[in-house]
C-alpha cells in the first residue's frame, strides 16, 4: 500500500495506518505524536506462556471439575448412577472446586490491587506530564514501563475470570444449559430421592457459576455491540474496508478467546 502514512501505535506498537484507531488493537491513537517524538522504545508484549503457567494450570484444574461436576449431574438425571454414589463424588468435586477457587479468589484480589495501583499511578503521571513537571520524554517512557506491566497482568486476570475454560462466542450456551440443570434438579431432585440438603447445595452451586459469568456475559455483549456499531460506521461511509476489516477481525478473535 505505498502513498499510504503509518505511524506505530503506542498500545501495541505496531506500524499501522494513520487514522483514528489502530488496525491491529482497535485503540485510539490519540497520542501518536507525542510517542513519534520519544526515543526509540521497546514495544509492549503480551505475556509469555510461562508468564502465566501458574493462573492456567489452576484454571485448567478448576475447570476439569466443573466439567466432571456437569458431566456427573447430566448421568445421575439421566438416571446413569445410584443416589448414594452421585452423592459422595458430587461432594468431592464440591469440596475441590470451594478449595481451588478460594485460591483463585485470592490470585484475582492480589492482581485487582496491583492493576488499581498502577493505574493511580499512571493517572497522576499524566497529570504531572499536562501542568508540565514532568517532560515529554519522561511521562512516556514512565508510561511505557507501567503500559508493558499492566499488559502481562490485564490477560492474567481475563484468564482468572474464566475458571470454566469456554469461549466468549460459546457463553450464551454455556449460561442456558446451567440454567438448565438448575430447573431439572428442582423439577426432579425429589422423584431420584436426592435430600433436600443436597438439592440446596446443588443449585447453590449451579446459582454461583451463573454469578461468575456475569462479567463474561457482560464482555460477550460489549463485544456483540463494538461488532454491530463497527457494521454501522462502515455502512454509511466513516470506516475504510481496511479499517473496518481490521477492526472486525480483532472483535472476531476476542470472541473465540477462553479469556
Amino acid at each position: 500500500m505505498s502513498g499510504v502514512e503509518r505511524v506505530t501505535c503506542p498500545h501495541c506498537g505496531k506500524s499501522t495506518i494513520k487514522g483514528k484507531f489502530c488496525m491491529y488493537c482497535g485503540k485510539e491513537l490519540e497520542t501518536v505524536v507525542e510517542v513519534q517524538a520519544a526515543p526509540q522504545a521497546p514495544s509492549i508484549e503480551a505475556p509469555k506462556p510461562e508468564e502465566m503457567a501458574e493462573e492456567r494450570k489452576l484454571i485448567e484444574q478448576i475447570a476439569n471439575l466443573h466439567k466432571w461436576r456437569f458431566k456427573l449431574l447430566d448421568i445421575f438425571l439421566e438416571g446413569g448412577a445410584d443416589v448414594d454414589i452421585f452423592e459422595e463424588v458430587y461432594r468431592e468435586y464440591h469440596n475441590r472446586i470451594e478449595t481451588l477457587e478460594n485460591k483463585l479468589q485470592e490470585e484475582k484480589i492480589k492482581i485487582e490491587e496491583r492493576i488499581g495501583e498502577l493505574t493511580t499511578k499512571l493517572n497522576q503521571l499524566k497529570v504531572r506530564h499536562e501542568v508540565g513537571e514532568i517532560p515529554d520524554r519522561q511521562y512516556i517512557m514512565s508510561k511505557l514501563e507501567i503500559d508493558k506491566e499492566l499488559s502481562k497482568l490485564r490477560p492474567k486476570l481475563g484468564l482468572l475470570q474464566n475458571p470454566f475454560d469456554v469461549r466468549l462466542a460459546d457463553l450464551p450456551a454455556f449460561e442456558e444449559s446451567v440454567r438448565s440443570r438448575i430447573e431439572r434438579i428442582k423439577s426432579s431432585g425429589k422423584s431420584l430421592k436426592l435430600s433436600d440438603e443436597l438439592i440446596n447445595l446443588i443449585v447453590n452451586d449451579l446459582s454461583s457459576v451463573l454469578e461468575s459469568l456475569n462479567v463474561l456475559m457482560e464482555q460477550h455483549r460489549k463485544i456483540k455491540h463494538e461488532l454491530n456499531k463497527l457494521e454501522l460506521r462502515y455502512k454509511i461511509g466513516e470506516l475504510k474496508e481496511d479499517e473496518y476489516l481490521a477492526q472486525k477481525q480483532r472483535l472476531e478473535k476476542q470472541l473465540e478467546m477462553q479469556f
